[in-house]
């Protein structure tokens, strides 16, 4: 009897350390830092005014790092190309030039999850 009393407190124990070391972990990491959500138009208007540093392009999904150091998020329509994408909403391919693009290969994970 002792001996069973003995497995439930450790099992106790540790469900309460497990709950105490997930609560530090939230408050250590925090919540995610939010992104701004652009629509593909508003994406074009911030290329063109050169706002714009760096477009990583990760399947349909845009990762935008604007020149000011925030972050944004886009998509770009399905089967055509970025700057096909841009060049039809007016972005001037000189200013495009100026813009590192950055081409990933989607994860099998991802693919899987979609």
């Amino acid at each position: 009897m002792k001996n069973s009393k003995s497995i439930f407190s450790n099992i106790v124990w540790a469900i309460l350390i497990l709950l105490m070391l997930s609560t530090v972990f939230s408050f250590v990491l925090g919540p995610g830092k939010e992104v701004a959500r652009l629509s593909i138009s508003e994406l074009a208007a911030k290329v063109n005014s050169g706002e714009v540093a760096k477009i990583v392009v990760n399947g349909e999904d845009l990762s935008v790092t604007l020149k000011d150091g925030s972050e944004a998020a886009a998509r770009k329509e399905n089967g055509l190309g970025l700057t096909e994408t841009l060049n039809n909403l007016g972005v001037d391919q000189k200013v495009l030039q100026a813009v590192a693009v950055e081409v990933r290969e989607e994860s099998c994970r991802s693919l899987l999850l979609a």
